[in-house]
């Protein structure tokens, strides 16, 4: 039996940030190892699954998935239209469950900067180091050739949301999510066995993350992560956000 002292507990919430009319909660469902998924229906483990290679890499590897499918046509002409401009969160499609928005102007020619509206909170209660990834086991992606953002910070220190922010070819066509499928691959940094939680979003909660946000524009713009994280730290907005979290937690 693991102590608790062996135990990091992940919480996590879905967030409604440009909902418009749309469905929310029911996109969203709970993470899973990428690990189980490679047992599932499975009878025989075989060699890959049963490397110890294999098994290290994946540890700590959680799968984000979709709840729901949701496919539709992208207005290309339009995408090309606004792709170099500056103006941002355009609603690109009425026909998404959950919103395609154009974030902003993409760093890459022949690309634009689309937004999926899918938000996600996740906040430990210890300093753990996560990292957002496109999923490559297998590979998946709403449309050929679009590239999903990626980064990774400590989500025990500092607390914003985790998006889907693609870079979609310009002739992309068609976008589709199937039920099941992957969205992002979150990996966390620890040897403790990983726990995940549910909470409620709140607003105390998301006033949090643009305390967060607005800080980051106000006083330390160029500042190193781990600068950052001392700040949050010296003012207990650490402390805080768990506290408000643990308040809401889905039993």
């Amino acid at each position: 039996m693991k102590r608790k002292s062996d135990i990091i507990t992940i919480y996590w919430s879905p967030v409604d940030v440009f909902n418009n009319g749309r469905a929310s909660r029911i996109l969203f469902r709970d993470p899973v190892s990428i690990s189980s998924n490679l047992h599932k229906g499975n009878k025989h483990k075989g060699e890959m699954i049963a490397c110890p290679a294999v098994r290290t890499l994946f540890k700590n590897v959680f799968s984000i998935n979709a709840n729901v499918d949701d496919e539709f046509d992208i207005p290309t002409e339009f995408v090309k239209q606004i792709a170099y401009t500056d103006e941002k969160l355009i609603d690109l499609t009425p026909d998404s469950k959950a919103g395609l928005y154009k974030m902003a102007r993409s760093s890459l020619d022949g690309y634009s900067n689309l937004g999926y509206n899918m938000y996600w909170a996740f906040f430990s209660d210890q300093p753990l180091v996560a990292r957002m990834t496109a999923p490559y086991y297998p590979p998946v992606t709403p449309t050929p050739g679009a590239m999903l953002s990626a980064g990774e910070y400590d989500i025990g220190r500092w607390f914003r949301f985790f998006y889907l922010d693609y870079h979609v070819p310009l002739d992309a066509t068609r976008f589709e999510v199937k039920a099941g499928d992957p969205l992002f691959f979150l990996e966390v940094f620890t040897d403790k066995k990983v726990v995940f939680k549910r909470f409620t979003m709140t607003k105390q909660i998301f006033e949090f993350v643009a305390e967060f946000g607005a800080n980051i524009r106000r006083f330390n713009k160029f500042k190193t992560l781990l600068d950052k994280y001392r700040a949050a730290e010296n003012a207990q907005i650490p402390k805080m956000v768990l506290a408000e979290i643990k308040k809401n937690v889905v039993e």
